[in-house]
Order: structure tokens, then C-alpha cells, then sequence
């Protein structure tokens, strides 16, 4: 009677560990919105978040340290050459956000900080994005309107190395770019350098927010692929 009764019982268990499985797997699949990329599930969202950041940092660290040595030596040769009367015009400036970057790749070293990766990010951007736009507004000023090449090393460093959610780039990017075309207004430029310029950071900015939708997309795929093989694996044990 066992040996009739003992399969029945295995495949029973194997069934409802099937459904079981299954129902895990579409439960974190289902979970995932493509539009908004959020998890509905809040524990699931924030242990995302902590994966998010300790996977991102070094990342970020990397491009703060490029950025905070293209902004001292760059900067250094160009202001010497263009304002030769007065090179150290934007020193304190570009002291102030190379001193924020600094800051925030010791900072992203720190576990304890990196719970907080967004809102550090965020504020590190904000400080360090007056800082780019004062040394862009600057140039204008003196004719040099080939700025904007920083400003748009910046708009791209924001969508791709500063590992920010995409819903925060998409805002502060618009944001950003919407002062700074304000304040271009201004200036003593001619109309064709403004509209020029406004139309080029609309296009390189669109194109840029479908870059950090696949990069955060892509890393959430990946988090939910490693849950589901997570739960495969506790099935097979």
C-alpha cells in the first residue's frame, strides 16, 4: 500500500511546489512597472534600493573622480587662456565643485551613507550643477558661447554615470536645463545662439532619458532574474 501511496504523496508535494514557485516568480515579475519602475511591493522596492546603491557606487565614485579632475585641469587651462586678465574668475567656483565631488565619493565609500544614495546624489547634483552653470553662464558672457559643451558633459553624466533613478533624472534634468536656457535669456547672446542651444539640450536631453530608462530598467530585470533563481534553487532543495 506504501509503495502505492508514497509517489502519489511526492508528486502531490512537487505539484504544489510548482504552483507555489510559479505563482513567487509572476508575483516579482508582475510587481515590476515598466512605466514608473517601481516595485508595488514596498519591501521588495527597498531591499532593490539597497542592491541599487552598493552595486552603483563604485560606479558613481569612478565618474565623480573623472568629473572633479576634468573640472580643476580643464578649467584651469581655459580660463587661463580666455580670461587672461582675470584666470582665476572661477577658481572659488570650481574649488566649491570639485570640494562636493570629493566629498561625496568618500562619503559613497561609507555603508551607512549609501542608505541614503539618492537624496546624496541628488544634493551633490543640485550643489555641483550651480557650480557648472555659473562657469557656463560666465563664458556667455564673454562671447564664448562653445559652453555649452559642459553643460552637456554634464547632462550626460547625470543620465549615465550618476546611477539616479530615472524618474528623479528625467525631473532634475528638465529642471536644470529649463533655469539655465532662463538665465541664457539674460545675456547678451544672439537669438539664433539661444535657440540654437535650446533646441540642441531638448534633443540630447530626450535622447538621453531613454538611456537611463534601459540602464535602471536592465538593472531591475537582472534583480527580479536573481530573486526568481533564488526561489528555483529553494524548490530543488
Amino acid at each position: 500500500l506504501q509503495y502505492l501511496i508514497l509517489p502519489r504523496l511526492i508528486f502531490n508535494n512537487y505539484c504544489e511546489n510548482k504552483v507555489l514557485l510559479s505563482t513567487a516568480k509572476n508575483s516579482i515579475e508582475n510587481s515590476f512597472n515598466r512605466l514608473t519602475l517601481n516595485f508595488s511591493d514596498k519591501q521588495i522596492e527597498k531591499e532593490f534600493i539597497r542592491e541599487y546603491a552598493d552595486r552603483s557606487a563604485k560606479i558613481v565614485q569612478v565618474g565623480l573622480l573623472l568629473g572633479t579632475i576634468t573640472f580643476i585641469l580643464v578649467g584651469f587651462f581655459l580660463d587661463k587662456k580666455f580670461f587672461p586678465n582675470n584666470p582665476q574668475v572661477l577658481l572659488p567656483w570650481r574649488i566649491a565643485g570639485a570640494s562636493v565631488m570629493a566629498v561625496t565619493i568618500v562619503l559613497l565609500g561609507i555603508k551607512s551613507f549609501r542608505h541614503h544614495f539618492q537624496l546624496l546624489l541628488l544634493i551633490t547634483l543640485t550643489a555641483v550643477s550651480i557650480t557648472i552653470m555659473k562657469t557656463a553662464l560666465t563664458y556667455n558672457e564673454g562671447g564664448l558661447y562653445n559652453s555649452s559643451v559642459a553643460i552637456t558633459a554634464y547632462i550626460i553624466f547625470i543620465h549615465t554615470l550618476s546611477r539616479i533613478r530615472f524618474i528623479y533624472t528625467a525631473l532634475f534634468t528638465w529642471l536644470f536645463m529649463g533655469t539655465y536656457i532662463v538665465l541664457l535669456q539674460n545675456l547678451d547672446m544672439p537669438d539664433i545662439v539661444v535657440s540654437q542651444t535650446t533646441a540642441f539640450f531638448i534633443v540630447i536631453n530626450t535622447f538621453l532619458m531613454s538611456a537611463s530608462y534601459w540602464i535602471e530598467f536592465n538593472i531591475r530585470d537582472s534583480f527580479v532574474k536573481s530573486k526568481q533563481l533564488q526561489l528555483s534553487r529553494q524548490q530543488l532543495e
